[in-house]
């Protein structure tokens, strides 16, 4: 009887165990669970001002009037806000203090990694290496970060990152490390460094890049392209690109090689503009006058490339060279240039630093010339206006007047008639060129009227001989 009872009692227990067992899954305690991870490794939230500026009040009050004991009378919610308030409101802030700086962050020590991770926001969203508390919240981010054993993602990845961000001067060795990476270096901010979003912004972000922009003046012109990838496809301080114009352009200096040339003219043409442009001439406000002389010449000279090598494969003239040459010697004093092309000469363009001279320049349309080959160059010099015409026209010069206003250079259409007028104070052909005589002419004229002389000879076996 008893081993049949036991038999019995075999059967059922093997088949229970056999079975599958379905438990029912928490939900309620996972959705909690994603909330708190959620709340404490999300991206940290600054208070509204108005409640940033009571508790700033509140705190310099409490301090001048109880020093470190009247902290305590802060409330819970208040101490939570600390972090945020270091930095805010008009000096002296509350950083600026060393001792209320350091009573403020042992209160914060108490309330553990919530407001590490608020200290680290603040940290890269108001670092100034000015303000004595700057130090001191690097000092206790590093010692706390060394400290930390827990898993909070958030938390973890800063210390997988405090070097080189938690250094001292963290923006110039965090500079020095990115310039050396071959990665997209704006992505790296992001990626590697952390610093997206707000932080991408922030004030560490922006030291950082200004950085870069010394270190590649430095070795220039190594580091070159971290500097433009970082102001082109980075966070967006426009401060820093005159800056960068001033590092760089004069560093470049007229006769640097054309692919640093071509790199740096299309790069600050796209963001600051032509700064003979009387639009653009805000943007070029804080960049010497030395680099805006030199940029200018930069863009006269490849206008004028570009427009006699355009004059090379629309006309059949070869003796575009003696202009050429002859323009090349009065470069310096060009303070302003422009081209007009018709529909025929718009279409020869297909080399491709042509392409993208014409894309930067976004040259003006010639009507009515008489053949959609012709073109115009302009050059503007000391109140006189040259506009030379391609193939075998000629060169008019008029008298830059009130009456002379419909000339404007920039413009996106011309009409021949226009640029025909009688008005002209000399007109010039190019008759004789192997002789030189039209050019001593206009050379003589340019001398007496101008008060300018050629930097070098116009003659182009002199050209010849330089180039060689």
């Amino acid at each position: 009887m008893r081993h049949s009872f036991l038999e019995a009692f075999k059967r059922r227990l093997t088949v229970a165990l056999s079975q599958q067992l379905h438990v029912s899954q928490p939900i309620h305690t996972l959705k909690a669970k994603d909330m708190v991870s959620k709340k404490f490794n999300a991206a940290p939230k600054m208070p509204s001002s108005l409640d940033l500026e009571h508790l700033m009040l509140k705190i310099k009050k409490l301090w001048r009037e109880y020093g470190e004991e009247g902290l305590k009378k802060l409330t819970y919610v208040e101490i939570g806000r600390l972090p945020w308030v270091l930095f805010y409101g008009e000096p002296p802030k509350i950083a600026d203090d060393p001792e209320l700086t350091r009573a403020i962050l042992r209160l914060a020590k108490k309330r553990g990694r919530r407001d590490l991770a608020n200290l680290i926001h603040v940290y890269f969203l108001f670092y100034d290496p000015l303000v004595p508390g700057t130090e001191l919240l690097r000092e206790y981010i590093t010692t706390s970060l060394a400290q930390y054993n827990g898993k909070a993602p958030r938390i973890t990845s800063w210390q997988k990152r405090a070097f080189p961000l938690f250094t001292s001067d963290g923006p110039l060795n965090t500079a020095k490390w990115l310039i050396t990476q071959e990665s997209s270096h704006a992505s790296l901010l992001s990626t590697e460094l952390g610093l997206d979003g707000e932080l991408g912004h922030g004030s560490f972000a922006k030291h950082l890049v200004r950085h870069v922009i010394e270190l590649a003046g430095s070795y220039f012109p190594a580091g070159l392209d971290t500097a433009i990838d970082l102001l082109q496809n980075g966070p967006a301080f426009q401060d820093l690109i005159p800056y960068a114009a001033n590092k760089f352009i004069t560093k470049a200096g007229l006769e640097c090689v054309d692919s640093v040339r071509t790199k740096l003219k299309t790069f600050f043409l796209k963001t600051l503009g032509d700064p003979r442009v009387i639009g653009n001439r805000y943007r070029w406000g804080p960049v010497s006058p030395e680099a805006k002389r030199i940029f200018t010449q930069w863009i006269s000279k490849e206008d004028l490339e570009f427009f006699f090598n355009l004059v090379d494969r629309s006309s059949g003239n070869r003796k575009w060279i003696y202009r050429r040459t002859f323009w090349e010697t009065y470069l310096p004093y060009m303070e302003n240039t422009w081209v007009a092309l018709g529909q025929r000469a718009r279409d020869l363009i297909n080399q491709a630093e042509m392409k993208e001279h014409l894309e930067n320049r976004k040259f003006g349309s010639l009507e009515g010339a008489g053949t959609t080959s012709q073109s115009v160059f302009f050059v503007q010099m000391r109140g006189y206006l040259f506009v030379e015409w391609s193939h075998d026209g000629g060169c008019r010069v008029f008298k830059q007047t009130d009456g002379n206003e419909q000339i404007v250079l920039g413009k996106q259409t011309y009409h021949a008639s226009q640029l025909r007028r009688n008005d002209y104070v000399l007109y010039v052909r190019h008759n004789a060129s192997e002789n030189y005589s039209w050019q001593n002419r206009l050379a003589q004229w340019i001398m007496l009227h101008l008060g300018i002389k050629p930097v070098k000879s116009y003659r182009v076996d002199d050209r010849k001989r330089y180039l060689a």
